[in-house]
Formats: structure tokens, sequence, C-alpha cells
């Protein structure tokens, strides 16, 4: 690896193919990334449509192909990563829709709370500095 890649602008910009799962949820991810976010340019660029050969259907074909292919770098979870002791995981920052929640019982006494130090949080900026997303994508080394 002769780049330093630190999100889908940086695979973009340097045209390293990308393998994935078709249908998993790291392509639902990526299709409804935040428009004009890296990811967002990467799957309506390259991924969407494409008659490329991208997808795999397992893990340890996509290691497989990350050893072979020149370039190419294979999106997926941690857990890939063990699967080879000649791949590496990099972490991604990259601009995603976060539909996470918490759910309360109906007249929960925790609600107050919680909306009060979730707010505290919003209020004083402290939730945007900590709350960054972070991707795998694994290469050889």
């Amino acid at each position: 690896m002769t780049h330093l890649i630190r999100s889908f602008e940086d695979v973009i910009y340097h045209e390293y193919k990308v393998l994935m799962i078709k249908d998993s949820a790291f392509v639902e991810m990526m299709r409804s990334s935040v428009p004009g976010s890296g990811m967002y340019r990467f799957y309506h660029e390259f991924v969407e449509g494409t008659t490329e050969d991208i997808w795999v259907e397992e893990n340890e074909q996509g290691n497989g192909r990350i050893l072979t292919e020149e370039k190419t770098l294979y999106f997926t979870g941690h857990l890939a990563q063990m699967a080879s002791r000649d791949v590496i995981a990099l972490k991604l920052i990259d601009a995603i829709k976060s539909y996470l929640g918490w759910a309360f019982k109906e007249n929960s006494e925790f609600t107050d709370f919680f909306s009060y130090h979730s707010f505290s949080l919003y209020e004083t900026g402290v939730r945007s500095k900590t709350v960054k997303v972070k991707f795998v994508i694994t290469y050889t080394y």
C-alpha cells in the first residue's frame, strides 16, 4: 500500500477498486450516506449499476482477492480482518446518516434524565466532537 487512505475521497483519488458483499449492510450504508460525502460519491459513481466484478460472496473470497489483485480493497466489518494474517484494517472516517436511538417504556423514570443529559451534550458541543463513525476496509501489506 503506497497511499494513506482516510476516507472514500482518498479511495476515489487514488483509483482503488473496492470489493463488497452484494446487498450487505455496508452497501446500504454507502447508498444512504450523506450527499456530497466521499462515501456517497463513491457509491453513486462506482458502485451503483456497475458491471465491474466488485462483488464477493463471503469474507474469505474478499480477503483472497485483495491478496492477488493490485489496487484492490475490501469494504467489510472488523471480523473479516481476523480471517487472514496477511490483511490489515484501515479505519475510515466518512459521513453517514445515523439512525441510532434509545427506546424507553412509556412513562419510564429514565426519560427525563436521558433527555436532560443528551441535550446538555448537544448544547455544549460535546456530542459533535465525540460522535465519529469508523469503517473498516482491508488491504494487503
